[in-house]
């Protein structure tokens, strides 16, 4: 028997699609399907609830397929021990988490009424059993389902134990998470505030080297300043070398003019003194001859001015070297 559900479910809700639910050997009833919208859900020990007309039986998954974890969408197994029922069965219940119900159609070997255990075919009608036996009948079903609630309970014990011992794990686990999330808190506070003062001293760095900065531009400026001011003097001083250059070659050539002229005036005098001599000679011989009378040589004047201007040019030259060397 096969049932189909839709695989998209609402948040919050589940489904079930069942494969098989068969008998097998009248012995065990198997179950196949599969499960959605249950993940991160927890099953208990699966039970199988036959419905009849008058009483219903529970049956316990057996440990077969333990344990029974659901996959979303992955196939889920679980086999019911089966020993009979004494009527009909109308619809069987799966219960899988004591909120997870899921109602099912009966197979159809359990819809048939079952045949008494140990009969068999006669001719004869069978004696109705007498009130005793009934009554011993009732005894064992209730006796057997006494039985199967005190398995069921102490399953459910079992499985809230670990459940339990699931939850202090998990409680130690997250408590050590927590202790480890709080020394990595820690850590990353005081890596935050050694951060946050490098980064004041970073910035109290930078606002030293803008104050370094800005002076060292106000230095640059002055001695850019100064620098334009000494090539304006260098240029003017150049200029100025020029001039004295040009000075000096004229008055080195007023020199060489004066010494030339000098060396004129000395060979003029060295004339003059040869004339005067001869003059002198003469006025000795005219003095001697007329003493009451004297004679100048009219060259003396003319040597006279030329020594003086021999002086003059070479005071000039003096004076212009002078000039040059400053």
């Amino acid at each position: 028997m096969t049932a189909t559900v839709d695989h998209v479910v609402a948040p919050g809700t589940f489904g079930f699609e069942l494969e098989h639910l068969e008998l097998l050997d009248g012995e065990r009833l198997e179950l196949s399907g599969r499960w959605f919208g249950v993940r991160g859900r927890r099953f208990v020990r699966p039970a199988l609830i036959l419905l009849g007309e008058a009483k219903q039986v529970r049956l316990l998954a057996d440990l077969t397929h333990k344990p029974w974890v659901a996959e979303e969408g992955e196939r889920w197994d679980a086999a019911f021990p089966y020993q009979g029922h004494d009527e009909p069965v109308q619809e069987v219940e799966l219960v899988v988490a004591p909120d997870i119900t899921v109602a099912l159609a009966a197979p159809a070997a359990l819809r048939k009424r079952p045949a008494p255990r140990g009969s068999r075919p006669r001719a004869r009608s069978v004696q109705p059993r007498d009130n005793a036996a009934l009554a011993g009948d009732r005894a064992l079903r209730q006796r057997d389902e006494a039985m199967r609630e005190r398995d069921d309970a102490v399953q459910a014990r079992e499985e809230a134990i670990q459940q339990r011992d699931e939850g202090v794990r998990r409680r130690s686990e997250l408590g050590r998470a927590l202790a480890a999330a709080r020394v990595e808190r820690d850590e990353l506070a005081r890596r935050l505030e050694h951060s946050s003062a490098e980064l004041e001293e970073r910035e109290a760095r930078l606002e030293c080297m803008s104050a370094d900065q800005a002076e060292v531009a106000r230095d640059l400026g002055t001695l850019q300043a100064k620098l334009a001011a000494q090539i304006r003097d260098c240029e003017r001083l150049a200029g100025e070398r020029d001039d004295a250059v040009a000075a000096r070659a004229a008055a080195m050539a007023a020199r060489d003019a004066a010494n030339a002229a000098l060396d004129a005036a000395v060979a003029e005098r060295d004339a003059a003194a040869s004339t005067s001599e001869s003059s002198a000679l003469a006025i000795s011989t005219s003095a001697r001859a007329a003493p009451a009378r004297r004679h100048l040589s009219p060259s003396a004047p003319l040597l006279v001015r030329a020594l003086s201007l021999a002086l003059l040019i070479a005071a000039a030259v003096a004076l212009l070297i002078t000039i040059q060397s400053a």
